[in-house]
This record gives C-alpha cells, structure tokens and sequence, in this order.
C-alpha cells in the first residue's frame, strides 16, 4: 500500500487525494469480505477459505509486479483490489484457524503469538520495501526517479509473489499431511 501511494503520486502523477481513493478500495473489500469469510470459514472450514485469501494476494503482487503506468490508475486499483479481497478472506479465516486448533488455556498465547506474527510481517514488508527503493532508486528523490520508483515497486511486488507462494506450498503441505494421517489412521 505504501508504495502504490508513491506509484500512484510519482510515477502516476495523481494528487495525495486520488492516491488514497484508490487505496481506499482494497481496505473497503477487506472490511466486507472479512467478517463473510469468517462465516464461511464456520461452514466449510476455515483453512480452504484463508487458502484462498493466500491465492488473491499472490494474484495481486503478481499484477504488482508487472505494474505498467500506461493503465493509469486501473492497474493498481486492480492490485489493491485483490489485495484486500485477499487479506479480507484470510484474516478472519487464519485467526479462527489458529483460535480452533488451541485449547481454551492457549488461547490468549496463541491470539499473542498470532498478533506478534502479523507485526514481523509488516516490519518484514517495510525491510523488503526499504531494500527495493534503496537498491533501484539510491540516493535519489523518489518525485526524481520516477522509472527507478517503477522497478522498486515491481520488485517488491515479486519478492510478495515468492513469500506467498511459500505460504501457500506450506499450507498445502500442512493439509496432505493432515489428509495422510486421517487415512492411515483409518486402516
């Protein structure tokens, strides 16, 4: 979000204003689509629907990282879109996922643990986005760099593909496992 706000701004040429209706799309998604995916999590099962989620935010950081200023404001509006559908159906589902595999005296530790992931990862987010702007726009003002900002923001978006993509190797793993054992135990 961050570095679409500056895309939008630097590479774009939009006001403050304009940036942030954009952004506002993805956290307006987010909010909707939270508290239904918490419902569907309740009836199909909470990691297929965070899953999901996983599959939109890969999605969107992979038309992050191909971002091309020639569509204006639809390519980001597009990237923050799926991205908050994405979040939107993981958070809720993730977080009873979490909640559902604890017993009642883990709770709390497991709602610390999970809120203490969350921050590693928006500190490990603005780190990889640092890093970005540093290795492609330098010493530069970012209104001065506009094309070096554009490779910084794809950049970043890539890296996003890669750490999603291992989320979802994870959790697909973690769900053949749990399927192996079910069936062994079976017979």
């Amino acid at each position: 979000m961050f570095m679409l706000s500056l895309f939008l701004q630097t590479v774009l040429q939009q006001s403050a204003a304009s940036a942030g209706r954009v952004l506002a799309v993805g956290t307006v998604l987010m909010a909707v689509l939270a508290p239904i995916s918490g419902s569907i999590g309740d009836r199909i099962g909470p990691r297929r629907v965070a899953a999901c989620g996983v599959v939109f935010v890969m999605v969107s950081a992979g038309l992050g990282s191909r971002i091309d200023p020639a569509l204006g404001a639809l390519g980001p509006i597009a990237v923050v879109s799926l991205q908050g559908a994405g979040f939107g159906l993981f958070s809720s589902s993730n977080m009873s996922a979490i909640m559902g595999a604890v017993s009642a005296q883990r709770v709390g530790l497991a709602s610390s643990l999970a809120a203490m992931s969350r921050h590693v990862g928006m500190m490990s987010g603005m780190l990889v986005t640092s890093a970005m702007i540093a290795l492609h726009v330098g010493d530069a003002r970012i209104h001065d760099a506009p094309g070096a900002f554009h490779s910084a923001v794809k950049s970043a978006y890539a890296v996003l593909v890669v750490t999603a993509s291992l989320s979802l190797a994870v959790a697909i793993r973690g769900q053949l496992i749990r399927v192996g054992a079910r069936i062994k135990s079976r017979g």
